[in-house]
This record gives C-alpha cells, sequence and structure tokens, in this order.
C-alpha cells in the first residue's frame, strides 16, 4: 500500500510542468548542468523535482531559502544517482541551508586523551542519520564553475559512501592523472564492491570533462 500511495504522489509530481524559474536557475547557476548530456535532463529534472518534495528543508541563520535555490542543489545532488535511482537518497530526510560558513562544536581527543571542543568554521557536513547542511554562499561558488570542487556533491557523496550496501553492478570511474583522488582510491573501492568494475581514463579530476571515451562508457554502462 504504501509503495502504491508514494508511486501515485510521485506521478502526480512529475504531471506538472517543470518551473520556469527553477529550469532558469538551474542554467545559470550549474556548470554542471551543461556537461549532462542532453537525453539525460528530463530524467535528472524529474529526479531533482522528486529529491525535493521528498525531503524537509529547513533556512537556518536567517537565510530566506527560495524553491530555485533548493532547486539548485537538488539537481546537483541527482547527478550522483542519474542513471540509477533518486531512492539511493531514500535515507536522507533534511537538508538546512545557511547563507555563508557556519560554526558546529567540535570534539577530537589527542594521543594523550585529551579531549578539546572548540567551535568550528564550516561550509557544509553530512550526517548520519540523514541531515545534509550546506552553506548557500559556498554552494553557489562551487556550482557556478567546474574547478574540482562541488560543495553538494561531496556532502551527498558521503550519504551514498555505505560500500557494503552496495551489490549492484557499478561502474568507478578514474584518471589517469588525477592528483586529488588517486588512482589508489578507486582501486580500494573496486576491492570492497563485489560487482564494481573500474574504467581508467585519461585526463585529471575533470576527466568526465577533459577525455571523450567517459560519457560514452556511462552510457554503455548504464544501458546494459
Amino acid at each position: 500500500m504504501l509503495r502504491w500511495w508514494r508511486k501515485r504522489k510521485r506521478a502526480r509530481i512529475l504531471a506538472e510542468p517543470f518551473p520556469d524559474e527553477w529550469l532558469e536557475a538551474i542554467e545559470r547557476d550549474v556548470a554542471l548542468w551543461r556537461a549532462v548530456p542532453e537525453a539525460s535532463r528530463p530524467r535528472l529534472l524529474d529526479d531533482a523535482r522528486l529529491f525535493i518534495a521528498e525531503r524537509y528543508w529547513e533556512p537556518c541563520g536567517g537565510i530566506e531559502l527560495t524553491p530555485s535555490m533548493c532547486a539548485v542543489i537538488a539537481v546537483q545532488a541527482c547527478v550522483l544517482t542519474l542513471g540509477r535511482s533518486v531512492d539511493a537518497f531514500d535515507h536522507v530526510r533534511s537538508i538546512l541551508v545557511y547563507p555563508t560558513a557556519y560554526r558546529a562544536p567540535d570534539v577530537w581527543e589527542d594521543e594523550s586523551g585529551i579531549v578539546t571542543e572548540e567551535l568550528d568554521d564550516r561550509d557544509g557536513e553530512a550526517w548520519e542519520w540523514g541531515s545534509v547542511v550546506l552553506s548557500w554562499q559556498q554552494v553557489l561558488a562551487d556550482s557556478r564553475t567546474l574547478h574540482g570542487r562541488n560543495l553538494v556533491l561531496h556532502e551527498l557523496a558521503h550519504q551514498l559512501d555505505l560500500l557494503d550496501t552496495i551489490d549492484r553492478p557499478t561502474l568507478i570511474g578514474a584518471g589517469r592523472h588525477d592528483g586529488l583522488a588517486p588512482l589508489a582510491n578507486s582501486e580500494f573501492l573496486v576491492g570492497h564492491m563485489p560487482n564494481a568494475h573500474l574504467e581508467i581514463f585519461d585526463g585529471g579530476h575533470l576527466m568526465m570533462f577533459q577525455a571523450p571515451r567517459v560519457w560514452p562508457t556511462v552510457i554503455d554502462f548504464l544501458s546494459r
């Protein structure tokens, strides 16, 4: 019954046209959107709408959080599940958005066993119980350019980082000359995911924009 109700609710959401102001914000503020193949964009927009509708969005620190801002965040998050299912984010229940960097308590213990608690400046974090915290200022700075850093991708990837639960066929792509995420990282993932396949591409950390073979390989994998 719950599955039927959810399917019906999603159908109602997707029956509505995608809001023009959301698409304008995505086209203006999300550089990654322009790298997504045309054929994959309708699916990505549908996933983004579901991602928005099925999360609790909490404005923090006095920010006025608009639906267009949520769309900018959601469409980047859903790139991580493009070709699979947005259901992978089912455990993510809330997105907290601050206007700028925020301060949060940090507790750590040194080698002598001395515990120190202090306030730490942060741009974002992912909590184990399904919440993600983001600084809108940093989200926007990262999303407007492709420079190797993306706060939304980074924090939402943490929510997907449960290797022991991934038993589906998985394609892992690595840049041969990646100085930020060495090839050994990808080899580690393949070694811990029973149905993972590693593809090494020419290029660095942004090999998806540097190596022409990336997208054909991804599309071929998803079509199997």
